[in-house]
């Protein structure tokens, strides 16, 4: 797991979060443009935060070893990112073997598996 160290990011942990999590909503509307450049991390912390899905800070660590319940709670968040994977997967075989229509998914589902067709083809 990343570790933040305190230079990088003096704030708070939920501070941080925040900041990583307004990033990724930036980088998700960015999906859905053409042309535009990509959002820019507004600190090193969290663009190294949101690309690695998941952090530790300096202060979370006893010795260098993560403090158990922030790194339980790393791990699920990233089995998250990983079972919304299997999710996209899923819904997209039983669309192709005519299970599912896409069409019976809601607009904004709909919507979002066609942002992620996109950036998988892109």
């Amino acid at each position: 797991m990343l570790t933040i160290s305190r230079t990088d990011w003096p704030g708070t942990r939920e501070d941080l979060q925040a900041a990583v999590d307004a990033f990724a909503a930036e980088m998700e509307a960015h999906k859905l443009t053409e042309g535009v450049p990509a959002p820019l991390a507004p600190s090193k912390a969290v663009d190294q935060a949101f690309r690695h899905g998941g952090f530790i800070l300096e202060s979370e660590t006893v010795d260098g070893v993560p403090d158990p319940e922030t790194e339980a709670e790393l791990e699920w968040r990233a089995s998250d990112l990983e079972f919304i994977r299997v999710m996209e997967d899923l819904t997209e075989t039983l669309i192709a073997k005519g299970v599912l229509a896409e069409s019976d998914l809601p607009a904004t589902a709909q919507t979002k598996l066609n942002a992620r067709r996109a950036l998988r083809e892109g």
